[in-house]
Order: C-alpha cells, then sequence, then structure tokens
C-alpha cells in the first residue's frame, strides 16, 4: 500500500440555534507517531485560541501496513470555528497534503474497524 504523509478533516454543522459548539470537525493525521502529536497539538492550539474545544474524540489509532512506518490517529471535536484559513493550515502542517475529505466523518457508531478496512485504503495510492 502507498501512502502519504497526509491530514485529511471534514466538518458538519449542527444548524441547531441552541448549540454553542455547533461544528464537528473529524482529522485523520497519517504521519510519524512524534510528528502526529506535533499536528494534533498544533490543531488544537489554533482551535483552542478562539475558544475552548468541546467534546474531544479519538476514533482510532494504528500503525499501517506497508507504509514504510508510517501510523494514523483519527478524532474528532466540536468548536464554534467554523472554518479553517489557509494561514492556520499552514501553521498546523505546511504541506499540499493537507485537505478536506468529505469521505471522513465522526465514526463512534460506525464499525470500530472503519478506519483500518476502509478509509486508510481509500486514501492511499496504488
Amino acid at each position: 500500500m502507498k501512502i502519504n504523509r497526509q491530514i485529511r478533516y471534514n466538518i458538519s454543522t449542527d444548524t441547531s440555534e441552541q448549540v454553542e459548539a455547533r461544528h464537528r470537525w473529524t482529522f485523520c493525521v497519517v504521519n510519524a507517531i512524534r510528528e502526529i502529536d506535533r499536528v494534533r497539538e498544533g490543531i488544537i492550539a489554533v482551535f483552542g485560541a478562539h475558544s475552548p474545544i468541546a467534546e474531544y474524540h479519538k476514533l482510532g489509532e494504528g500503525s499501517i501496513p506497508k507504509s514504510g512506518g508510517l501510523h494514523y490517529e483519527a478524532f474528532s471535536f466540536s468548536h464554534n470555528k467554523g472554518e479553517l484559513h489557509s494561514g492556520e493550515k499552514k501553521r498546523i502542517y505546511d504541506s499540499q497534503n493537507f485537505k478536506q475529505d468529505r469521505n471522513l466523518r465522526d465514526t463512534l457508531d460506525d464499525s470500530p474497524n472503519w478506519f483500518e478496512t476502509i478509509y486508510i485504503p481509500s486514501i492511499s495510492k496504488s
């Protein structure tokens, strides 16, 4: 499986008027373990500069077979910030491989192996 270091993210919005942290952000970081930690901290710092993060959940993590030592970590949280600007992306991870992916979703209610069996292979390059 050929896969590159990358960050994928998606956002869904709760349109209820009573919800303060109405945007649900989901991230999947593919990189070396120490870089995943750095990227996660950068994401939390960018969002935390605006207001506190709510309902943080780790969705999955693990090594990616035949990837040359890459791992992935997927997590989601709620926040009132509704967009991620290019300058913020650059502060988190300066790469062309930082992009929105509408197939990425908060999978707490889905199959526990969704990332390993479906998502990670879908973002791999043959």
